[in-house]
């Protein structure tokens, strides 16, 4: 920087609600310095106030798809998703009605490098198990803690992805009616958590794990069982969880881990929707 010269201080919390605030951002993320001060920004918990003011305008949204698909306003943000506020200022679109709308825009085909861009941040950074529960709990959903899997029903789903060979029959199984409403249960379990986590303790186990994710019966499944916030809190938790981010960067990060992945995110957007509907209805005094 030139001796002398005055580095302007910008109000990013008050930049974000102006007309479009992209075209402004994006310049002075081209600038050194006031990319330190972006950076500080993000970190701080008026980002994620930020994007949530931005998110509930149509103004707002176009300016937040347009900043994830440009590469240096990206990088600028995920860069830091070591930092709680941008994992949680991003999470906020995958789990809100209003950031689902920015989601619908970023899956098709323009935003695919924003959508695989997030997912390597989201697996390539590392944190603390305090940091990781601390991501799950926020986002958790309440759920009904009376749901649970009985001890046969666990060893079926271990055994049938045992190996390569069971994994076949076992999958074939998942084809039908009855193997569908098995693995629905399941996965609304209490006691699926720690099948998943013995599971996807291994490389072949989490690619195991992936295949069945990623088929056709099983997103039929997860379909089905994410209109339950015990379904939604299964895929929260995959996503989270140190080994489920070694499964979605081995499994995932190819052309048809991020078809299934599409899929996954329009499901949990269905939820978020009709789970706002349900806090609009009013409550029957008794």
């Amino acid at each position: 920087m030139a001796e002398g010269m005055i580095v302007q201080t910008v109000d990013f919390k008050q930049l974000f609600t102006e007309k479009d605030w992209f075209s402004k951002l994006k310049k002075l993320v081209e600038n050194p310095e006031t990319r330190k001060q972006f950076v500080s920004f993000v970190r701080s918990e008026a980002f994620i106030g930020a994007m949530k003011q931005a998110v509930m305008t149509e103004d707002g949204r176009k300016s937040i798809v347009s900043a994830l698909k440009d590469a240096t306003v990206r990088t600028a943000m995920l860069s830091n998703f070591d930092s709680y506020t941008v994992r949680w200022a991003i999470g906020d679109l995958y789990n809100s009605p209003d950031g689902q709308k920015v989601m619908k825009e970023l899956i098709r085909p323009s935003g695919a490098k924003a959508v695989l861009d997030i997912v390597k941040a989201m697996t390539g950074t590392k944190l603390s198990i305090d940091e990781i529960r601390k991501d799950f709990g926020h986002y958790k959903k309440k759920e009904d803690e009376g749901i649970h899997a009985r001890p046969e029903r666990l060893q079926w789903l271990r055994e049938g992805l045992s190996s390569d060979a069971k994994a076949k029959d076992f999958m074939r199984e998942l084809e039908t009616d009855e193997g569908k409403g098995k693995m629905v249960a399941l996965l609304r379990s209490q006691e699926i958590r720690g099948a998943m986590d013995d599971m996807m303790s291994t490389k072949d186990g989490r690619r195991r794990l992936a295949e069945m994710l990623k088929s056709k019966a099983g997103l039929e499944i997860l379909e089905s069982a994410m209109r339950t916030p015990e379904g939604v809190n299964v895929v929260g938790y995959l996503w989270n969880m140190p080994n489920g981010k070694e499964l979605l960067k081995e499994n995932m990060i190819n052309p048809s881990g991020i078809r299934a992945l599409y899929k996954i995110f329009g499901y949990q957007g269905r939820f978020n929707e009709m789970e706002e509907k349900l806090k609009k209805v009013p409550q029957v005094a008794r």
